[in-house]
Parts: structure tokens; C-alpha cells; sequence
């Protein structure tokens, strides 16, 4: 059996931080700004960046709209729904949501 070792966290305050690592940005308002300059974002990229505050997530669509979460992802996956999906996250633009449910309605009833 290998002999066990007690390692040290040499470089940290007492409190545990590490001190020349920040954990919160310096500019919330423009944290993820230095990651893509603005000549990288494609037209779609853009659109979604300008529509950031009407993105909600597909459980918030199905609670606001009264439909079924299966339903949002069902249309997502059909391409019915137009998503972006962030890390493990889907979000949606609320513009849409109604018009994918309106389109979903008309071919169902």
C-alpha cells in the first residue's frame, strides 16, 4: 500500500482564497464581453446577444404559456422552436415561443 502524504496549500490566505485569483469579474455588466469580439459574432449570434433579455427556459415557457415542458422541448426538436443551447442549459426567445405554439395549435386543431 503506498504510503499516504498530507499535502499543503502553499499561496493562500487564511480564509482560503488564492491572492492573485479574483472570483467575481471586475465588470459584471460586461463579463463575457472580452470573450468574442464583436467582428467574431455572426448575424445569428447577434440576433440572439441583442434578444438576451427575452431568452427564458423551456420550464418558464410551459409555466407562462400553460403547455406541457415536453411540448417546448418536442418543438425544439423538431426545429419547430428556435433554441440556443447554453452548456447543458436550452433557452428561447419568448417572440418565438408564441409563434411556435401558435403554428402547433393551428396543426392540431
Amino acid at each position: 500500500m503506498p504510503e499516504s502524504r498530507s499535502v499543503a496549500n502553499r499561496g493562500l490566505r487564511p480564509n482560503g482564497e488564492a491572492p492573485n485569483v479574483s472570483l467575481l469579474p471586475t465588470g459584471p455588466e460586461n463579463f463575457a464581453a472580452p470573450l468574442l469580439p464583436s467582428s467574431a459574432l455572426t448575424p445569428s449570434l447577434r440576433a440572439v446577444a441583442e434578444s438576451a433579455s427575452t431568452l427564458i427556459s423551456p420550464q418558464e415557457a410551459a409555466r407562462r404559456f400553460g403547455v406541457c415542458r415536453a411540448t417546448i422541448y418536442n418543438l425544439c426538436k423538431r426545429g419547430v422552436l428556435p433554441h440556443v443551447r447554453i452548456g447543458s442549459s436550452v433557452r428561447i426567445a419568448l417572440p418565438d415561443v408564441i409563434t411556435a405554439l401558435v403554428q402547433h395549435r393551428d396543426r392540431t386543431s
